[in-house]
């Protein structure tokens, strides 16, 4: 994911912590919840420069495979 303009706003929440807006390049408002102003003028920085976010914004949860454990009684047994 990228930015589409490069254009990034950070605001400050209400319980202290910091909330970075942008657009997406597939014209989607995305937003991160930084805990410091420090992560939150880097992703900024890197909104700026166009690069990639992927470790901004991790995989969905949906996307990412999970180990088939089966039940807990199954588990015992082995």
């Amino acid at each position: 994911m990228k930015s589409r303009d490069g254009k990034a706003k950070a605001y400050r929440t209400r319980h202290g912590n910091w909330q970075v807006r942008f657009v997406s390049d597939d014209s989607n408002r995305q937003f991160k919840n930084c805990k410091t102003k420090t992560e939150a003028d880097a992703l900024v920085a890197a909104i700026k420069r166009q690069d990639e976010l992927d470790y901004w914004f991790p995989e969905e949860k949906g996307n990412v495979s999970t180990p088939d454990v089966g039940m807990f009684k199954s588990l015992a047994e082995k």
